[in-house]
């Protein structure tokens, strides 16, 4: 599925010589690419799954209580990802204890 990606990426390493702003162009691309791809696999699955239903480019959720509960959850993983690692664990820990 990133073979294409992979390939790219590999040509920009070897091609030294390529102005810098043209190189840093290329490895923009290749990381929109990259994200496009990963977006596409993701909604797939989530369709697979009944989560989502696909309407040509549009994502919407699928009907019903369970699948919106799973994109909250999903959501919340997602942006669980840009918060550093410490301030996760404290969060974490926190859940935890209030829990109990």
């Amino acid at each position: 599925e990133f073979g294409a990606t992979a390939r790219g990426r590999a040509a920009l390493a070897e091609d030294e010589a390529k102005n810098r702003d043209m190189a840093r162009l290329e490895g923009e691309l290749l990381d929109l690419e990259e994200a496009e791809a990963l977006v596409r696999l993701g909604a797939e699955r989530l369709a697979r799954r009944g989560v989502v239903t696909l309407r040509g480019p549009l994502v919407a959720a699928a009907e019903g209580e369970h699948p919106r509960e799973l994109l909250q959850y999903y959501a919340r993983s997602l942006a669980a990802l840009d918060e550093p690692a410490d301030s996760r664990a404290k969060s974490s820990s926190a859940t935890i204890a209030s829990a109990q």
